[in-house]
């Protein structure tokens, strides 16, 4: 039996529009695990290939793919509005976009490189001939796109530029306020600074003459001041 919740989404997707004949039909095929064209014209010989085709190459499941273990499903919408966007920048068929990834399964991000590196060189206004064809080859072959080195280079450049700049790490004798307690840095280290808790005085999470290494990455966020902190965590003992 259908689920009532998604028998009542494709009905009333397909009475106001938002939801086409295709849709639908491709879904009600993917829930008796006819996923792909092949499956479909296989499990009915009887049936219209050429109808097939298009209901797999046109429609959009409603149900989501499996993925990789490890692998966050990304929504069907998402890879709607950003590979249709990407695509159009890139003058690649949209349709072949979307059936890459929904039919043949590939990776959302492998996709989406392609994608990028085509527009590349379609900004660049480099000679490519047949963009959604180029596209095809790439999905079916594995290949990457080979651009220019000017092409490259310019990437590079601007990705530099739009990068926001780093805060500067932390010097050895500064204090920083972890996990709550203000430690001294006591060392920078090749990845990572040395945190030291001082002896004589008090701390919530860390013990006296004690020390934790953290990341390059966290210690940049890190509050930081030069002078030894007077209150919260790490305060002077009192009496």
């Amino acid at each position: 039996m259908l689920d009532a919740q998604l028998k009542m989404t494709l009905l009333e997707g397909v009475l106001i529009g938002r939801i086409s004949a295709y849709d639908a039909t491709r879904t009600l095929l993917e829930l008796v695990g006819l996923t792909t064209f092949e499956r479909a014209v296989q499990a009915s010989p009887h049936s219209c290939p050429k109808t097939l085709r298009r209901v797999f190459s046109q429609g959009k499941s409603l149900i989501e793919l499996p993925t990789l273990p490890g692998d966050a499903p990304i929504p069907l919408q998402e890879i709607d509005v950003e590979l249709t966007a990407l695509a159009a920048e890139a003058k690649v068929d949209p349709k072949q976009v979307i059936s890459s990834v929904l039919r043949y399964g590939n990776p959302f991000a492998r996709v989406k490189g392609v994608l990028e590196d085509l527009r590349a060189l379609v900004v660049n206004e480099c000679r490519v001939t047949n963009p959604t064809g180029l596209f095809v080859r790439l999905m079916r072959s594995g290949e990457d796109v080979r651009l220019p080195a000017s092409v490259q280079a310019k990437r590079e450049t601007k990705a530099k530029h739009e990068a926001p700049p780093l805060k500067p790490l932390p010097e050895v004798g500064d204090w920083v306020k972890y996990q709550g307690d203000w430690l001294r840095v006591e060392a920078v280290l090749e990845r990572k600074i040395r945190l030291y808790a001082p002896e004589g005085r008090y701390y919530h999470y860390f013990a006296e003459d004690s020390d934790t290494d953290v990341s390059f990455e966290q210690a940049r966020l890190l509050p930081r001041q030069a002078m030894p902190p007077v209150s919260s965590g790490g305060q002077l003992p009192l009496g």
